[in-house]
């Protein structure tokens, strides 16, 4: 089976979740199952397959992703925090990403 362990943090990351997903990476291999791992990039704007390296710059999803998200917002909640809403927007491109 292939398996995609997708986490919003940046990866590697230092603390718990690293540790963890490493050893639930590890034993799922083990098990026979082909796992990639999904994250931030961590010293670039974008998000990276951290197995093959694979790179998807953030401005490449922000033209079909923030205007949308922005515009919804506005309309529904125009009295949202401008960082809510940026924080909407970055959500949702790690979504488009990830698919």
């Amino acid at each position: 089976m292939r398996i995609l362990l997708a986490t919003y943090w940046s990866l590697p990351h230092v603390g718990g979740v690293w540790s963890y997903i490493e050893v639930l990476k590890r034993r799922l291999e083990q098990d026979g199952h082909q796992v990639d791992i999904f994250g931030r990039h961590p010293h670039r704007p974008g998000y990276y397959l951290l197995t093959s390296g694979q790179v998807l710059e953030r401005s490449a999803l922000t033209a079909s992703v923030e205007t949308p998200v922005r515009q919804y917002y506005r309309q529904h909640y125009p009295q949202l925090d401008a960082h809510v809403v940026e924080q909407e927007v970055e959500r949702s491109c790690f979504e488009v990403a990830a698919c």
